[in-house]
């Protein structure tokens, strides 16, 4: 009798004792608050569904660690770091760099996407009186000077050789000028004397010498049109970043890494809040650039900002996109294993070509 019930009290023991000594076995699957800000392509919200770059990336590593995902949206990074660090969420993703004062705040995982930046700038449009400018320019006045007098000095000869002749040239010193003068541009324009009777020798010697000396003049004229045009057009395009150092009107988004890669480059800048902000800024024209990194920039230029903006200018600077978790974390182990997994065996490869296209 006492040995049944000691064998029950036994296996009642045995099957209690497990469920104290490994809880975590028990566990149902752990969910994780992940917390998001909307910066395509890393993360894109269409409608209550997230894609998008970055949440592909942690798909594949929550698929890895087997925990369920809840998204909680935020509208800045800065907010997700709050976030974070409050323990309102457990991970925040998106665009999320690596920069001095967010790692006193949060613990950072390893990178998992390295990029540059680009320049974004409104296409090239001239507008008339752009073009009418150089036109105006110190080389072309003088030119106009100097032809001005040879064309006056022509038509004074004309005038003098035909106003004994012509009667269209004796009708006073300014009408028989004029006249002049217009015999001179028919030379210009057809080669041709103005009534087209040039038996005499001076008559011949004066159609080539003006006939010439116009050539002459439209072919300067050309020429510096063409020079003042062409530096226009170089001082004003942007093509890389040093052309952001001659007076342009640059903007990024603050608390990022990229200030300090542009005050790097000693290029002057401003920034703003939101990326939107900056978008809205060079749609308004009221700056010349928006400095951010490549494939966010690309993407808008693609997107919403097609046939509005260009991307232009190789990648300069170098930025690390990583995860934010609370400081102490353990969590910031087991994505970092995840990351070099996933780096490992070509997921992260083919999530990159996914978005961002072959790398080599």
């Amino acid at each position: 009798m006492w040995l049944v019930f000691l064998t029950l009290v036994n296996l009642a023991f045995l099957a209690v004792v497990p469920a104290f000594a490994h809880p975590l076995e028990q566990a149902p699957s752990q969910k994780l608050r992940v917390g998001i800000s909307v910066i395509e392509p890393f993360v894109i919200a269409i409608g209550n569904h997230y894609t998008g770059y970055s949440i592909d990336v942690w798909e594949e590593i929550a698929r890895g660690l087997g925990v369920e995902t809840e998204y909680v949206l935020y509208n800045s990074v800065d907010n997700q770091i709050q976030a974070v660090k409050s323990g309102e969420v457990d991970v925040a993703i998106s665009s999320i760099s690596m920069t001095a004062s967010r790692e006193s705040e949060v613990d950072f995982t390893q990178a998992y996407y390295i990029s540059g930046l680009r320049i974004l700038t409104l296409p090239q449009q001239r507008k008339l009186s752009d073009l009418l400018v150089p036109v105006w320019g110190i080389a072309i006045l003088q030119l106009l000077a100097v032809s001005s007098i040879a064309a006056l000095i022509l038509a004074h000869i004309i005038y003098i050789m035909e106003r004994q002749s012509h009667p269209s040239f004796s009708r006073g010193y300014l009408r028989g000028v004029w006249e002049g003068f217009w015999y001179l541009t028919t030379i210009i324009a057809t080669g041709e004397y103005g009534d087209k009777e040039t038996a005499r020798a001076t008559r011949r010697i004066i159609t080539i010498v003006c006939w010439l000396l116009g050539m002459i003049f439209i072919a300067n004229f050309t020429a510096t049109v063409a020079s003042s045009l062409t530096v226009q057009q170089l001082s004003s395009a942007i093509n890389s970043p040093s052309d952001l150092l001659n007076g342009k009107k640059v903007v990024t988004v603050e608390n990022t890494e990229i200030p300090n890669i542009l005050t790097a480059y000693k290029i002057p800048f401003k920034t703003v809040p939101l990326i939107t902000d900056a978008y809205s800024l060079l749609d308004q024209h009221q700056v010349d650039a928006v400095v951010l990194t490549a494939p966010i920039l690309e993407y808008y230029a693609a997107h919403t900002g097609y046939g509005k903006a260009t991307v232009v200018g190789p990648d300069f600077g170098h930025v690390a996109i990583s995860m934010a978790v609370s400081i102490g974390s353990p969590l910031r182990k087991e994505i970092d294993e995840m990351i070099v997994k996933l780096n490992d065996t070509g997921v992260l490869a083919k999530i990159n070509e996914i978005w961002f296209g072959k790398l080599y």
